[in-house]
């Protein structure tokens, strides 16, 4: 066998592509030449596989990359792979030329050509060829004629396709077994052959290197066959019954679905389907008999009830389209058939006689009959009396389907029956009496005959001068039979007209018509006109008025009748619903033409151009053209007015003068008040004051929203000023701008809060005290002012009081304008530049040389002292009974001096405690005095202990209670649990080591104590145990 191998080199790159990497690549496929596939890499220089177990591999059936060192079948070096399964591979690079990330690249490693085979499309019915089998392809190397399959390094790979890949594909056909080996090769090189039939099929792949797969042979099966497994059916049972049924037992083929098998339909024999059963109708005289199933092997049983006598085929269809069909013929009985004797002869055709019912034909054969009108149903012979013309009805009843029938008979006849001739005149004229019947001759009877009209006409054989209508005549012969006729006498319709009346479309015009259709009577017609000379059916060019027309038929017969034609009312237009003169100029006004006359609908034609009966105007003379359905015309005019057109007629201004500002007014001529005004200013009046603009407008408006405006140009008058304050050299400057009006001007100085003192005059004022000041420029030459706030300040450095000492800053930290004088409140009243002030609010004023003051208050704190410890003491657990206490003042004015209870002057004490209290006097810098009063708390229950243990070990061998709790006057008292006191003792020097008072051990157990300890505080009560 020729080995070809499947060879990719590469021997280029692109820029920024990992195939940079790579110097060449050759993939090996798995194929009919090979078994085990391959991928060569030739790395770039310093291009190189990480590890080994950076190649990975993706199976067909999955999206996931499996580690290669986890397949058996894999083996490799750093730059080869090969292997024995295709697929995916791929392998992560890393360039030490770059250090970036490494990369990683995918190859393809195709398989050998692979064939199965499907079958897309089952054989729908049995024996055809609707079959349909797919051979579906993989592996192998297409055939692609554009290379798309071919990636940027010419390596094949599969994924990437356009449509135009394909497989060479050869199918084979045999026998229904395998008996004879007689293949054929069919012509199909698709992978989709068409029109299979049930067959065995093989087929061969071959593809673009050449190598071929094939499969067994495969055979292709028929449905079940469509068959029905039985058919019954049941005649009718009566002559043009409907009672007949067919029953259809049916297998095979595929089935609709477990609801409905199949579909069924009874066709009859003029291919009319007259009963089916599917998915659209269920005939009401179908049945389902047999439970249904989805398996085509259990039989689908059915029936058609209600059937005629005919031939039909019954069709059925299966899912698939699938038909058998059968004729069948349902029979029915023969129609009856009756045999009747005479037995008594009738001579006249009034005469009675009988008659036996001999025998009936058709039928089953079982039948009871009778004379239906004998009342009686065991008569088959019956006596009657014949009528003329009439028959008798004999009654079949079927006595085994029960199956009835009537058969008349009319064959029975007279021997006599009178018969006559005649001739009828009918009446000429509409309800008149001219119409005649003549019995032209009589036979059949027995001579001579006598005649008798009905209705008293007479007793001859001509009845004249008849009405139309109905009328009898009776004739006896000579032996007494006696029969009856019946004649009509009919008329013509009466003469009537249809007309079509046209009047005069105008009044006063002569444009009516008359046309008239003459119908009824005998034509032709003779027409004449009383007031008009014509002949003719139709008249025109008629005035109104009234017309009569006389009508003569052929047979001279008269009618009269008469015609009316009206003129419309004259025509005539007026106007209403609009307003002259206009309420504004250049207003608008809804206006109504009104009609009266005239033939409606009408047509309007304003000088404006408006087609309707209402339009809107202007103010002018227009004009109205009316037009009626005759076309009738009429015009009238109309003049609409207006007012004056608006417009401002004059107009004056003021100039500005100090603070007034200008003023301006305005007069309007025409338009329709009121008159509406809106300044520039905002306001709405017809003159306006106080403009303070240079410039200003009105816009007046009148009721109708007309418009006129005008502007103002005023010459403003202006005074502006500024002021400035020196700090350096204390100097306050007024400054007119040049922009200003007058050239002559005064000035006034006032404190802010007092302007009735003038402070200062003149431009400029040295040494004002600090503060704010309002001054006033005044024009000398027609007395405007304008004013100006100056606020001096002499910006100090800081407050003017040093609260540390309670002294006024020196001169050299004021502001430059000693000597200053000092008073200091609200109560103290001194007056130099330190005061000796304590705790509270207070104030110091300081006055210069020119009597400026400057204010200032402050607020200097209560003393206040923290005792440390804290100045409640209760440590019930004290090892030291002396103890260190430190006071801590703030608020006064520091430093401070300390004065004890017991004569010490620092700010700490130590002493040895006892109850009660502790006093101290603290003194600030300024002699402000504070005393307070510290607390050293008493004893409390917390404070005693509940056990103690007196055996001699040194350890809790009295029952320790802290003196620094008690007073040297407290009682201690201690009882036995029977009342016995044990202990006692004033103050507690001794403390109680658990002996009675006879000196002796007191046994374990609970005691009661009592602790009084005076100086006003509660005593205390509890037990303590001893145990040893």
């Amino acid at each position: 066998m020729r080995r070809i191998s499947l060879l990719f080199l590469v021997l280029f790159c692109f820029n920024f592509s990992v195939f940079c990497q790579i110097d060449s690549v050759s993939v090996q496929g798995i194929n009919c030449y090979n078994d085990t596939g391959y991928v060569k890499l030739n790395l770039s220089p310093g291009v190189f596989v990480i590890e080994s177990d950076e190649w990975e591999y993706q199976p067909y059936d999955s999206t996931s990359w499996l580690p290669i060192d986890s397949n058996s079948f894999l083996s490799l070096n750093y730059d080869t792979l090969h292997t024995t399964t295709c697929g995916k591979y791929r392998v992560t690079l890393f360039d030490s030329n770059t250090g970036l990330v490494p990369d990683t690249v995918i190859f393809f490693v195709p398989c050998a050509v692979t064939i199965g085979l499907g079958q897309e499309e089952k054989i729908k019915c049995f024996g055809d060829s609707s079959g349909v089998l797919t051979a579906p392809t993989f592996g192998g190397i297409v055939f692609d004629p554009d290379s798309s399959t071919y990636d940027s390094l010419l390596v094949y790979f599969p994924n990437d396709t356009t449509g135009d890949e394909y497989y060479n594909y050869e199918w084979y056909v045999g026998p229904n077994d395998t008996s004879t080996l007689n293949w054929t090769l069919i012509g199909d090189s698709t992978n989709v052959l068409n029109n299979v039939y049930s067959r065995f099929y093989n087929i061969v792949v071959t593809d673009a290197i050449g190598c071929k797969d094939t499969l067994g042979w495969e055979f292709v099966n028929n449905p079940y066959p469509l068959l029905i497994d039985s058919f019954n059916r049941k005649d009718i049972s009566c002559y043009q019954g409907q009672d007949g049924n067919v029953n259809v037992v049916v297998n095979g083929g595929r089935k609709f679905h477990s609801s409905r098998n199949y579909n069924y339909y009874i066709v009859d024999f003029n291919n009319d389907t007259i009963s089916r059963s599917d998915e659209l109708v269920v005939s009401q005289n179908f049945n389902q008999l047999a439970a249904l199933s989805d398996s085509s092997l259990v039989i689908d049983s059915i029936s058609f009830n209600n059937l005629a006598a005919g031939t039909y085929t019954v069709i059925i269809e299966d899912s698939f389209g699938c038909i058998i069909d059968t004729f069948f013929t349902l029979f029915e009985p023969q129609p009856y058939e009756a045999f009747v004797s005479e037995i008594i002869p009738i001579q006249c055709i009034s005469d009675s006689g009988l008659f036996f019912i001999d025998s009936i034909a058709g039928g089953n054969g079982l039948e009871h009959y009778y004379w239906l009108e004998s009342n009686n149903m065991s008569d088959s012979n019956w006596c009657f009396e014949l009528s003329t013309g009439n028959g008798y009805n004999i009654v079949i009843l079927d006595t085994v389907f029960q199956c009835s029938d009537t058969i008349f008979i009319d064959t029975i006849q007279a021997d006599f029956e009178i018969k006559i001739s005649n001739t009828i005149v009918n009446a000429l004229c509409y309800n008149t009496p001219s119409g005649t019947i003549n019995i032209d001759s009589t036979w059949g009877g027995n001579i001579p005959y006598t005649y008798i009209w009905g209705g008293n006409i007479g007793t001859n054989m001509l009845a004249d001068s008849l009405f139309a209508g109905s009328y009898f005549l009776q004739i006896e012969d000579s032996i007494g039979c006696s029969q009856f006729f019946d004649f009509n006498v009919e008329q013509n319709d009466p003469i009537s007209v249809n007309s079509i009346l046209s009047s005069p479309s105008c009044n006063g015009l002569s444009d009516g018509v008359i046309q008239v259709n003459v119908s009824g009577g005998e034509s032709p017609y003779s027409l004449s006109w009383s007031n008009v000379t014509s002949f003719s059916d139709s008249l025109f060019g008629l005035s109104s008025g009234i017309y009569i027309l006389n009508i003569v038929d052929d047979n001279l017969c008269e009618f009269i009748t008469t015609f009316v034609l009206n003129e419309p009312d004259s025509l005539a237009l007026s106007f209403n619903n609009f307003t002259t003169p206009l309420l504004c100029y250049g207003g608008l006004t809804p206006i109504s033409a009104i009609v009266s006359g005239g033939t409606g609908p009408f047509s309007f034609s304003w000088s404006n151009n408006s087609t309707n009966s209402q339009t809107v105007l202007g103010a002018g003379i227009w004009s109205c053209d009316l037009t009626d359905n005759n076309g009738c015309l009429i015009s009238e005019n109309i003049i609409i007015t207006q007012p004056d057109e608006f417009f401002i007629s004059d107009s004056s201004s003021n100039n500005p003068l100090c603070s007034d500002g200008g003023s301006a007014s305005i007069q309007t001529s025409g338009g329709t008040t009121p008159i509406s005004y809106l300044w520039s200013t905002g306001e709405i009046t017809q003159s306006v004051s106080n403009i303070m603009s240079n410039s200003c407008w009105v816009i007046a408006t009148d009721s109708c929203g007309n418009t006129d405006s005008v502007g103002f140009n005023l010459m403003p008058y202006d005074l502006v000023t500024s002021v400035n304050y020196n700090d350096t050299n204390h100097l306050s400057q007024v400054i007119v701008d040049s922009i200003s009006s007058g050239s002559s001007f005064g000035y006034e100085w006032f404190f802010i809060y007092d302007s009735t003192n003038i402070v200062a005059t003149g431009a400029e004022v040295y040494n004002l005290c600090e503060g704010t000041y309002v001054i006033r420029t005044s024009d000398l030459s027609n007395g405007c002012f304008s004013e100006d706030t100056l606020i001096v300040n002499w910006y100090l450095l800081s407050d003017i009081v040093n609260l540390e000492i309670t002294t006024v800053l020196p001169d050299s930290n004021l502001w430059g304008f000693g000597p200053y004088t000092y008073l200091w409140g609200p109560t103290s009243g001194f007056a130099t530049q330190k005061a000796n002030i304590c705790p509270g609010d207070h104030w110091v004023e300081v006055s210069d040389r020119d009597g400026c003051k400057i204010d200032t208050f402050f607020t200097i704190d209560d003393i206040t002292v923290n005792l440390d410890p804290a100045n409640e003491l209760i440590e019930c657990d004290l090892e030291n009974l002396d103890i260190e206490l430190s006071v801590s003042p703030s608020g006064g004015t520091d430093p401070y001096t300390y004065s004890w209870a017991n004569g010490s002057t620092d700010s700490t004490i130590n002493l040895g405690l006892s109850p009660g209290k502790l006093a101290i006097t603290i003194m600030d810098n300024n002699g402000c005095i504070l005393d307070t009063v510290f607390r050293i708390a008493a004893m409390t229950s917390e404070c005693v202990p509940n056990v103690f243990t007196p055996n001699n070990d040194q350890v809790n061998d009295i029952w320790n209670l802290e003196q620094a709790f008690l007073y040297t006057n407290s009682e201690i008292t201690i009882w036995g649990r029977y009342g016995n006191k044990v202990y006692e003792s004033i103050g507690y020097d001794d403390p109680w080591d658990g002996k009675n008072e006879s000196g002796n051990d007191a046994p374990d157990g609970v005691y009661f104590y009592h602790i009084e300890l005076g100086n006003g505080y509660d005593p205390i009560q509890g037990t303590v145990t001893i145990l040893r």
